[in-house]
């Protein structure tokens, strides 16, 4: 991997439905899933972790503060999530926009 700056103008478009306290809840974002790893940073965004499910690779299964294992990729949005005193949040659904 080269030192190449990434930021949300390289990445894709993304969105997620997270269940955030038994309510469906729609967050607009970025996605980066290549480049593991890398140094991406950008003001003014807030960055996440996407897991997916130990046996299904192809889809997103919940957000964290940071992913290690099973990492889907990163979300970046402008909106601050809380995950009041829990280790993740479900996503129910997801999409490119």
């Amino acid at each position: 991997m080269d030192n190449k700056k990434i930021t949300v103008r390289d990445m894709d478009r993304f969105s997620l439905t997270i269940l955030k306290n038994r309510k469906e809840v729609e967050v607009h974002g970025y996605l980066l899933n290549y480049e593991r790893g890398a140094q991406a940073k950008e003001d003014g965004y807030h960055r996440y972790g996407i897991r997916h499910s130990d046996y299904d690779d192809s889809c997103p299964s919940t957000l964290e503060p940071n992913v290690t294992v099973n990492w889907y990729g990163d979300f970046f949005c402008e909106e601050e999530i809380s995950f009041d005193e829990i280790d993740c949040i479900t996503i129910v659904d997801w999409n490119y926009e």
